[in-house]
């Protein structure tokens, strides 16, 4: 299943590393209408996500959709498929798994500059767009990316995630523990 479509996805989780209110803020300022924004917040804090369905049910009324209840897996896939737009407004490494989902799906993914994610897709190739064109909207911020956008960012997300290259990188982090483990073994032997 593909994510495109008018609807936008705002965060992963009930907590405020999403910076939901910044965000909302900005669709706010776009006057983003005729679309669903949809909020998981189905685990994190539930004090925070009270807070966060009350500011988003002032600015967007029924437009604003909180996910509360946990889904199967098939009833969020449904559920998100209409997001042709993912909005992940973290400061620091957060949502991977949800953040390659979407670009695999074809979603236009919007991240913060400073996290570390955001340049990382970058020097892949992937096509992202920084949060900073919520804040200066123009008439093509939400429109869909083009096709050749979405195969690229589909192959290189699928070659990053694939089995092969996640059996190397996986490898690749043993290597990496053995020797620090040997060189803390050296270090006491020496002491």
């Amino acid at each position: 299943a593909q994510m495109i479509g008018p609807n936008i996805l705002l965060g992963n989780s009930a907590s405020a590393t999403n910076n939901h209110i910044e965000a909302l803020e900005f669709l706010q300022k776009a006057r983003v209408i005729d679309r669903d924004i949809i909020v998981p917040l189905n685990y994190g804090a539930a004090d925070y996500a009270e807070e966060i369905c009350k500011i988003g049910g002032r600015q967007f009324g029924g437009s604003f959709k909180a996910l509360r209840e946990w889904l199967s897996m098939e009833e969020y896939s449904q559920t998100i498929g209409n997001c042709g737009f993912v909005i992940m407004n973290h400061l620091r490494i957060q949502a991977f798994g949800n953040i390659n989902m979407a670009l695999y799906k074809g979603a236009k993914v919007f991240m913060r500059p400073e996290n570390p994610l955001y340049n990382l897709y970058l020097s892949m190739g992937v096509g992202v767009f920084s949060i900073e064109e919520l804040e200066h909207v123009s008439s093509n911020t939400f429109e869909p990316i083009d096709s050749e956008i979405r195969e690229k960012n589909r192959v290189i997300i699928g070659d990053y995630m694939s089995r092969k290259n996640t059996v190397k990188n996986i490898r690749a982090l043993e290597r990496f523990v053995l020797r620090k483990k040997n060189r803390r073994t050296d270090v006491m032997k020496n002491e």
